[in-house]
């Protein structure tokens, strides 16, 4: 039996909750539809792939962290705040391309959230 990543599938419930209550001033149903993918991802126990733009990044459900609302998946790490749009596993999100204070620049790219072949 594969083995599932309990720890992270109970903090991304709390991080839904958490955005939720914040839903209230922003819209974060991006950011809940992105944690019930993953929780429904790693709930199989099989490897999975986070895409990014064009940067692919396989991980198997032991590679997921989630602190609050912040999810870390191997090289990918971002807060589900910054998720935009979309839902079943085909989302957008704002980064921050260049920090350069009275300068910042950001930009939306694409992240999919699916099960390795």
């Amino acid at each position: 039996m594969p083995k599932t990543n309990s720890r992270a599938i109970a903090k991304l419930i709390d991080a839904q909750k958490i955005l939720k209550k914040q839903g209230r001033n922003a819209d974060t149903s991006a950011g809940q539809a992105f944690a019930r993918d993953l929780v429904r991802i790693l709930e199989t126990g099989k490897p999975a792939i986070v895409t990014i733009g064009e940067d692919r990044y396989p991980f198997k459900p032991a590679d997921v962290r989630v602190s609050r609302t912040r999810v870390t998946i191997g090289g990918f790490d971002a807060s589900l705040c910054h998720l935009v749009g979309g839902t079943d596993g085909d989302y957008e999100l704002t980064v921050l391309v260049s920090d350069v204070p009275g300068a910042e620049l950001a930009e939306t790219c694409n992240v999919r959230l699916e099960l390795a072949a």
